[in-house]
C-alpha cells in the first residue's frame, strides 16, 4: 500500500506539472517548466491528490466530493504558500489580482477548479490508476519506487542548493542596493525607481555584484516559472535581477 501511494504521488505530481506548464506556457506565450524541481513533477499536486484519495476515497456523492475537495485542496495550497514564504522569504504565487482571494494565497477561481478536479480524480481518473498499479508485481513496484525516490531526492537536493544560491545572491545584491539607496535618498528624495535605474552606474555596482547577476539555468527557470514571485526581504534585488533577465531576453529575440 505504501508503494502504491508513492507511485500515485509521483503520477499525480507529473499530471500537475503538465497542467501547470501547459497553462502557464499558453498564458506567457513561451515554454515554461513550472515547478520548483528540475524534473517534470509538481509535488504539491501529488500531495494534494494523495490527501484527497486517503480522506475521500469512500465518498461517492459528487456534490460532497466537490466541496470537501475545495476545503482540503485550498487548505493545502494556503499552508504550502505560507511555509514557502517562511522558508525562502518569497511569495511564489499571488492571487491578489483575482476577486475573492484570501491573502493572495488562494482564490475562488482556483477553489472551483480544485473542486472539479476532485470529482474527476476520485470518480474517474483514480479508479483507472488504481487498476493499473494493481497489475504491477510487487518486485517491480519496489524497484521503480526505489529508483524514482532516489531521483526525486537528488532533484530536491539540487533544487534546494540552487534556491539557497539564489537567496545568497539576492541578499548580497540587496545589501549593495540598500547602501546605495541609503546614501542617495538624502540627495534624491524618495524617487526609488529612478534611483534603482542608476544603480549600475554607481560605485556600489562592483564587479562581484555584476557577476552575481548572471543566473544559472536553474535560477532562470525558477524565476521564469514564477514570474509574479515577490520577496519581502530582497524586493529591490529581485526586481533588478528580473528586469535584467527581461532585457537580455528581448535582446536575444532581436538577434534571432
Amino acid at each position: 500500500m505504501v508503494l502504491d501511494y508513492f507511485l500515485w504521488f509521483l503520477f499525480y505530481s507529473f499530471l500537475g506539472w503538465l497542467y501547470e506548464s501547459v497553462l502557464c506556457s499558453i498564458q506567457g506565450g513561451k515554454l515554461v517548466n513550472r515547478g520548483f524541481l528540475i524534473g517534470p513533477v509538481c509535488p504539491i499536486y501529488g500531495a494534494g491528490a494523495v490527501l484527497l484519495i486517503g480522506a475521500l476515497s469512500q465518498v461517492g456523492n459528487p456534490a460532497l466530493l466537490f466541496f470537501a475537495g475545495i476545503g482540503l485542496a485550498c487548505s493545502l495550497e494556503y499552508f504550502t504558500s505560507w511555509l514557502l514564504e517562511k522558508l525562502f522569504h518569497a511569495r511564489w504565487w499571488d492571487y491578489s489580482r483575482y476577486r475573492f482571494n484570501l491573502n493572495g494565497r488562494i482564490c475562488l477561481l482556483g477553489a472551483l477548479v480544485f473542486g472539479v478536479f476532485t470529482v474527476l480524480l476520485l470518480l474517474w481518473l483514480h479508479p483507472a490508476a488504481k487498476a493499473v498499479t494493481a497489475q504491477i508485481p510487487e518486485t517491480y513496484k519496489l524497484f521503480f519506487s526505489g529508483f524514482l525516490l532516489s531521483a526525486l531526492f537528488i532533484d530536491g537536493a539540487a533544487t534546494l542548493a540552487n534556491l539557497i544560491s539564489l537567496k545568497q545572491k539576492l541578499c548580497e545584491i540587496q545589501d549593495a542596493i540598500n547602501t546605495f539607496m541609503g546614501e542617495s535618498r538624502a540627495q534624491a528624495g524618495t524617487f526609488l525607481t529612478s534611483l534603482l535605474e542608476k544603480f549600475e552606474g554607481s560605485r556600489f555596482y562592483s564587479e562581484r555584484i555584476r557577476l552575481l547577476q548572471h543566473m544559472t539555468l536553474q535560477e532562470k527557470r525558477i524565476l521564469n516559472a514564477f514570474p509574479t514571485v515577490k520577496s519581502r526581504r530582497y524586493g529591490e534585488a529581485l526586481q533588478h535581477v528580473k528586469q535584467r533577465l527581461k532585457t537580455a531576453s528581448r535582446q536575444n529575440r532581436r538577434r534571432e
